[in-house]
């Protein structure tokens, strides 16, 4: 009989840790709480459209935007990234963090430092790297310690700017990719 392939043409499919702090119009929340403050099931291995009340996010582009879904993984591989002024984020390794592809800061302008940001999935920073944080100078963000660790994931889908801050860290939240991701998924287990 043959083999049926399938070929995923996506992105970013990453999670972060369900105690991860997320910036809401409401204060800080968990993951976590944002979950159970939406209605959303935790135990899905899947996209959910967002049915509870109306909750926004401060994004990277420093404006509100709701919560349209969430997504939970299965246990996956991902790192422990710990930042020089201590911030940290548990995500899974292909999770987007916004990163500066410049090797030095120094002696920049802030509009030229800004330029110099981009999202990276996890599994590509290094120590060294500058995460752009929210509220901190961007020299801050430098990555001391990554430490590999398994777990699973919670993740959250923001209309338009498709970002959050969570731990004071700017994050790219999963998206169109994970759609593809979960349709083909979904075809795999019909056949």
């Amino acid at each position: 009989s043959a083999t049926k392939q399938y070929f995923v043409l996506a992105g970013y499919a990453g999670c972060v840790d369900p105690s991860t702090v997320i910036m809401t119009e409401f204060g800080d929340m968990t993951l976590d709480e944002i979950f159970d403050y939406g209605g959303m099931p935790k135990d899905v291995l899947d996209f959910s459209t967002w049915l509870g009340k109306p909750l926004k996010v401060f994004t990277h582009n420093h404006r509100w935007r709701e919560i349209q879904r969430t997504y939970v993984t299965d246990v996956k591989d991902g790192f422990h990234i710990i930042l020089e002024c201590g911030r940290e984020i548990k995500c899974s390794i292909d999770h987007p963090l916004m990163v500066s592809v410049e090797p030095t800061l120094s002696g920049k302008l802030i509009e030229d430092l800004m330029r110099t940001f981009d999202w990276v999935r996890a599994s590509n920073i290094r120590i060294g790297h500058h995460i752009q944080t929210f509220d901190l100078p961007i020299s801050s963000g430098k990555v001391v310690s990554i430490t590999p660790i398994r777990q699973r994931f919670f993740d959250i889908e923001v209309e338009e700017d498709s970002s959050f801050i969570g731990n004071g860290i700017f994050n790219h939240n999963t998206g169109k990719s994970t759609i593809i991701e979960s349709l083909v998924n979904e075809l795999r287990s019909r056949v």
